[in-house]
């Protein structure tokens, strides 16, 4: 939350495929593989749910523009276990 944006990388399922809106969580569905993504940002929804808002590049005509918004604070498929992020070196 402090060295955004970061890259992050989670587990997807095929749920995730037919993503359009909302703050995503896992329900159903087999698992296809790893992803990796852009967190941009977070935020609360109107029930109270946290989200990561995350930049996606597998098109703009998927899920909300290319973006989404997943569950944060509880790990959702894993996207909390792989968050990258970097410090830039000033000479």
């Amino acid at each position: 939350m402090q060295k955004g944006p970061v890259e992050a990388c989670f587990d997807v399922y095929e749920d995730f495929l037919t993503y359009k809106s909302g703050v995503y969580e896992y329900t159903t569905g087999a698992y296809l593989g790893g992803h990796c993504i852009k967190i941009l940002g977070w935020g609360v929804a109107s029930d109270g749910t946290e989200y990561w808002q995350c930049n996606n590049q597998w098109t703009t005509y998927w899920g909300n523009e290319g973006t989404f918004l997943i569950q944060r604070g509880v790990d959702m498929v894993g996207i909390e276990d792989s968050v990258y992020a970097g410090d830039p070196s000033v000479n």
